[in-house]
Order: C-alpha cells, then sequence, then structure tokens
C-alpha cells in the first residue's frame, strides 16, 4: 500500500470541495442553481396571487406599499449567519425580495385599491400617503418575523394589522385574513382627501 503525500492529499480534497455545488432550496425542492429555484418561488407565488377572487369594484383610492430593501434581507439574514456562502447569500437576499412584493401583488389582484405603489425602504413615512389614501408597510425585524402597519391619510402613526391566527389554515387562508383585514381597516378609517 503506498502512501499518499499530504500534499497531494490536500489538492486532491481542495479539488473534490471544488467540484461540489451549492444546493438551493426552495418549497421543499432542490435546485442546482440559484435561477432555477427563484423561478420556482415566483411561479409558486403566481400561483397563489391568482387564486385570489377580485372585488367587484375598488373599496379605495390610492395604497402605497413600503417593503424592506434587499440590503435589509442580507443584513438580517447575515445576523442569523455571520459568514453565509456568497451566492447563498444572495439567493435567499433575492428570495426574500420576491416573498415581500407578495401583498402588494395580492392587493393588486384583489382590486382594492383603485392604484397600487410599491416602494422599498427601511421605514415608511406618512408623507408618501397620497389624498385620499392609505400606508400599507411590511416591518421585517428578523427573518422569521414580519408585521403589517397600516395608516391612512391624516394618520399621525401607523397602526399594527390585527391578523387572526391562522397559523394551522391553508396559505390562501392566510391570505384572505391578510386582505379582509386590510379591508376592514380601510372601511373604518375613511382618510383625508387633501
Amino acid at each position: 500500500m503506498k502512501l499518499v503525500p499530504l500534499a497531494l492529499t490536500a489538492a486532491l480534497v481542495l479539488a473534490v470541495s471544488a467540484c461540489q455545488q451549492t444546493k438551493f432550496y426552495a418549497g421543499g425542492a432542490t435546485f442546482d442553481t440559484k435561477e432555477e429555484a427563484l423561478t420556482f418561488t415566483r411561479n409558486v407565488t403566481s400561483a397563489t396571487v391568482q387564486q385570489i377572487q377580485p372585488l367587484p369594484s375598488p373599496i379605495a383610492d390610492t395604497l402605497t406599499i413600503v417593503v424592506p430593501t434587499r440590503e435589509h434581507a442580507a443584513a438580517i439574514l447575515k445576523a442569523g449567519n455571520p459568514n453565509p456562502p456568497p451566492d447563498y447569500l444572495d439567493y435567499l437576499s433575492d428570495a426574500a425580495v420576491i416573498n415581500w412584493s407578495l401583498p402588494a401583488q395580492q392587493v393588486e389582484r384583489r382590486g382594492s385599491f383603485k392604484r397600487v405603489i410599491v416602494q422599498q425602504a427601511e421605514a415608511p413615512s406618512l408623507a408618501d400617503i397620497k389624498p385620499g389614501g392609505y400606508l400599507l408597510w411590511l416591518e421585517a425585524p428578523t427573518r422569521a418575523q414580519f408585521f403589517f402597519h397600516v395608516a391612512e391619510r391624516g394618520a399621525t402613526k401607523t397602526s399594527q394589522l390585527e391578523l387572526r391566527d391562522l397559523s394551522a389554515s391553508s396559505p390562501r387562508d392566510q391570505v384572505m385574513n391578510f386582505l379582509e383585514s386590510l379591508e376592514q381597516y380601510v372601511r373604518t378609517h375613511p382618510p383625508q382627501k387633501s
């Protein structure tokens, strides 16, 4: 039996390691590339949005939706894992942005508002609320948490949107809970027109 020199062994280990690719996970499936996983995520979110039954007509004028930035996604992901592989951090940041855009797509599909404006920012400004309109802010303090805050034109602060606990329910029920809670807020909080 021949002994392999230590330097050669180290080189072989590095060569084998270099051949191993990062795997990307989405929705319980494994993908070889970031693009495949992100496409899968977009397709799943699109299918969810298409299941929403539109309202017969809008109930309000404008909704400005403020969602976290990609930089915010990277920061909270690094907080949970200080040294993630760069390609995986890119993938998770992109996936977070796709998921954070989902409420805007759901509201647009529902047709609750005549116009939906999406902005990326760390926090909203009440000055962003259009006359006769509303603000919806998706706050994401950690990777596993997010909260919806809402305000009408003329409000002095945002209020956390009241959602029923539907953690054991279907994704469709959770989406409808969000949409119906937002619509209930709009019906009970008329905005200033100017």
